[in-house]
């Protein structure tokens, strides 16, 4: 008699949050839309019910004083996650970590496909006996 059950609406319905971020962990790439934007934040929303934080700091590897000169209200964002927490609901984004990244493995890339091919291995040992075998 004296148990209860409790019932709401909301339990019915998966978290949107949860839902998105199942698939996502630090250093996945999201695109959103901003919603708002001030001069050191911008708020970004990912999806239904699920935003991200991009600080100015985090907009370009320049230096960014108003992040309202660089984004405006409806402007598509792509970036990286660098940090969140499902307890608090809040993920913060970089476009400035997400640069890095993709300058990070191109520059790999060159360099995997450049010692593939034989170029940039040259050492001074092949410089003098190239020379030598010249004269």
């Amino acid at each position: 008699e004296r148990e209860r059950i409790s019932l709401g609406i909301k339990q019915l319905d998966g978290d949107p949050f949860r839902d998105y971020m199942a698939d996502k962990d630090k250093g996945s790439v999201v695109v959103g839309e901003v919603v708002a934007v001030d001069a050191k934040n911008v708020e970004v929303k990912l999806a239904d019910e699920v935003f991200a934080t991009l600080r100015a700091n985090d907009i370009s590897s320049t230096r960014v004083d108003d992040a309202s000169s660089v984004y405006k209200m409806g402007s598509e964002v792509q970036a990286m996650i660098i940090n969140f927490d499902r307890k608090s609901r809040f993920i913060q984004i970089s476009v400035k970590a997400m640069n890095d990244a993709q300058q990070k493995i191109a520059l790999e890339q060159s360099r995997k496909e450049s010692n593939e091919s034989g170029a940039g291995t040259t050492n001074l040992g092949d410089i003098l006996r190239v020379k030598l075998h010249r004269d």
